[in-house]
């Protein structure tokens, strides 16, 4: 898909994206898009279910049961529209492994050169009535949600505003949308592997989150100004936002540049202005236990 530009509204269902649903490209040689932008808003309208995936650009790649492909590159995209995720309080069906990005939701590829300008914005029940009213395990960022492979000079600048319940589950397989628990970043949400790499990323997008579980749910969360879960080193990588936080949830890792950092990290800063509101209460067993913060990570 090749020097395309889509302008209308999209509301959409399990893949939705501002210009297709599912992309990829059949051998990781080859671009799967390239040189593609959003001018319009793209939202997601249920039904609720497990792994739905919503970018400003494209929805996402193909995403197997616990089988990986490597679906090629999306390079050169860009989202100058709104991203948004509303999920009702009457739902009934619990949300599980929603991966959402301004450019891209879920990537089995590499990304090259995206940018998102397109606010991001996440509205799920702050008090759900039960624990199938809970967003389990997303994965949700200014450019894309889940990137299982390489992310080079990729750029958020717009705001990313987070509002709700999410619940965290057992330690899964990273990948086909199923990490285990919430991850939050200004450019990706939850990244590669040690073979892989994060290189040239920058967020000057505010971060703004209001965070809640139900009390029977598991509940902690990954954020960071730039990636909320790296298992790919990190180099030359920066956030120049603030990141603010109001908190009820039972832990989480909050770093400038990455909440969690599963390898090595370089040459990378934080100008941003990290202010965290943690409210521990006891109440129906929702006690904060495990909670770190950091500059950098």
């Amino acid at each position: 898909v090749y020097e395309c530009c889509a302008k209308g509204t999209v509301t959409g269902t399990q893949y939705v994206g501002g210009l297709v649903g599912i992309a990829q490209a059949t051998s990781a040689d080859f671009n799967a898009m390239e040189s593609c932008t959003n001018e319009g808003a793209v939202t997601f309208d249920g039904p609720y279910s497990s792994r739905i995936f919503v970018g400003g650009v494209c929805g996402g790649t193909t995403a197997g049961a616990g089988e990986f492909g490597d679906y090629g590159v999306f390079k050169t995209l860009k989202n100058n529209a709104a991203v948004t995720f509303n999920l009702p309080s009457a739902s009934s069906v619990q949300t599980t492994y929603l991966n959402l990005g301004g450019v891209i939701g879920y990537a089995e590829a590499d990304l090259d050169d995206c940018d998102n300008t397109g606010v991001v914005t996440v509205n799920a029940p702050m008090n759900p009535s039960t624990s199938a009213h809970n967003l389990q395990r997303p994965a949700i960022a200014g450019v894309a949600g889940t990137v299982l492979y390489n992310v080079k000079n990729c750029d958020n600048s717009a705001p990313i505003n987070i509002k709700g319940a999410f619940a965290a589950g057992s330690e899964n397989t990273v990948g086909a949308g199923q990490n285990n628990y919430a991850s939050f970043g200004g450019v990706v949400a939850l990244v590669g592997t040690s073979a892989n790499s994060v290189t040239g990323c920058n967020n000057s997008g505010k971060l703004t989150f209001e965070l809640g579980m139900h009390k029977d749910a598991k509940s902690f969360a990954y954020i960071g100004g730039v990636a909320g879960r790296s298992n790919a080193p990190m180099t030359s990588c920066n956030n120049t936002a603030a990141i603010d936080v109001k908190n009820t949830m039972r832990g989480g890792m909050l770093g400038g540049v990455a909440g969690l950092m599963a390898a090595a990290m370089s040459t990378c800063t934080n100008d941003g202005a990290i202010s965290y509101d943690l409210v521990n209460t006891a109440k129906e067993g929702n006690k904060c236990t495990d909670l770190y913060l950091g500059g950098l990570v």
